[in-house]
């Protein structure tokens, strides 16, 4: 597979793959999301990293970047982790 255009074989099974993946990574970000709103709940501090996360786990990457786009979802994976990582960094400074 190049690295510019997706293609081959198992082209779409590497796509579906990375399209599960970035859905699943997805789904922490809410799950951290929703640990920091209980977190929140209890402290009432820091409202405006409260919100980061919250709209971090909302907006993800892995939620809408597409995966059909050249790269067999790669970019879609990376984004979502990265999106992801950020949100339970911002969540455990709350």
């Amino acid at each position: 597979m190049s690295l510019l255009a997706c293609s081959g074989p198992h082209a779409l099974e590497h796509i579906q793959s990375n399209i599960t993946i970035s859905l699943v990574i997805s789904g922490a970000a809410l799950i951290i999301a929703a640990a920091a709103g209980m977190r929140f709940a209890i402290s009432r501090q820091r409202l405006k990293r409260f919100i980061s996360v919250v709209l971090l786990a909302t907006l993800n990457p892995g939620w809408w970047l597409s995966a059909y786009a050249g790269d067999c979802g790669s970019t879609r994976l990376l984004a979502s982790a990265i999106a992801t990582a950020a949100c339970a960094w911002l969540a455990l400074g709350i």
